[in-house]
């Protein structure tokens, strides 16, 4: 019995041991995660790598000195650093290219204002690390030369339109050109660049918006969208047989039109019947004829009106000349 109970003795206190040092192991770890935790002053080194958009260049550069940096750190983040073999942290972020101005006597050479990049650094490092003070005024880069080509833009827009609307105009692009840069050989292919397609459907207004450019491999675009206007306007189709008049034709001479009357097919704008049928007129030019050096020629419409889209039934007429 004496036997039995000094066994549950040497039980409990081999457990009370394994609590005791569990909890000391626990409140070991939680003062070292709270002390890691905080922040203190530190330094930190970085070489900066920016990306901008300066015509003629390349896009990206790397500062051909180190950035000293004084900020706050958390405790992990200066163990981490001191471990490094090298304790100078890259870094890369985007810049405008207006911060960047050239150094006198030095060929594609440009400085940047480290004054102007303190908020673009803090956003690029981990949240271990807050700059505080630049211990630079002032970084250059070198950025190597490229040839480059400004083309046109050209839109792919695959729309559908809601019943008695249409296009009424061409498509709006801004910018409308675009520069190229890339090696002289990729170059001499490139005389448009195209948008990715831009899906529309069921469109019954005019349609601003944004279009990103279809990458082309090998060069680098100067801008990667574009901004886009479609013009869209509702609209009615009416026919009319429209008298067919000549112009232009010499004195002593006439010309016999055949038909006479043509039946003009438009769009306009929605409006009545009756505002749409007054003021057109169709005639036929003495000078078009005789540069056509045949007979049949495509008859002019005349309109105070604005008119989408037309058609002629028949398209030509025949002339015949009378002196």
């Amino acid at each position: 019995m004496a036997r039995g109970g000094e066994n549950n003795r040497e039980s409990v206190i081999e457990r009370d041991w394994r609590v005791l040092i569990l909890s000391l192991f626990l409140a070991c770890f939680a003062w070292l995660v709270y002390n890691m935790s905080k922040e203190d002053y530190a330094d930190a080194f970085f070489l900066l790598t920016i990306e901008t958009d300066m015509p003629g260049y390349s896009s990206q550069s790397t500062a051909r000195e180190e950035l000293p940096v004084r900020g706050k750190a958390s405790g992990f983040y200066k163990v981490r650093n001191t471990l490094k073999s090298n304790n100078v942290t890259a870094v890369t972020i985007n810049v405008r290219a207006s911060l960047l101005e050239p150094v006198a006597g030095q060929e594609d050479i440009f400085a940047l204002e480290t004054s102007d990049i303190i908020k673009q650094l803090d956003d690029a490092l981990t949240t271990d690390f807050r700059v505080e003070f630049l211990e630079r005024d002032k970084l250059t880069f070198h950025f190597e030369p490229q040839e480059f080509v400004t083309v046109p833009v050209e839109p792919q827009l695959s729309v559908s339109f809601e019943d008695q609307y249409m296009q009424t105009g061409d498509i709006s692009l801004w910018p409308d050109s675009v520069s190229v840069y890339g090696p002289r050989s990729d170059l001499e292919h490139i005389t448009s660049i195209k948008t990715r397609v831009v899906y529309l459907s069921d469109v019954d207004r005019t349609v601003e918006g944004l279009a990103y450019l279809e990458p082309v491999k090998g060069v680098r675009l100067g801008t990667d969208r574009i901004n886009f206007t479609l013009p869209v306007d509702r609209y009615v189709e009416i026919s009319e047989m429209v008298p067919v008049a000549a112009r232009n034709v010499p004195h002593g001479m006439s010309l016999i039109i055949l038909p006479p009357r043509v039946k003009v097919i438009c769009r306009v704008p929605f409006r009545s019947r009756e505002e749409l049928a007054t003021g057109m007129k169709l005639f036929v030019d003495y000078e078009d004829l005789v540069s056509s050096r045949g007979t049949k020629v495509i008859p002019h419409l005349e309109t105070d009106e604005v008119v989408y889209r037309y058609e002629f039934d028949p398209r030509v007429v025949e002339c015949l000349i009378q002196e």
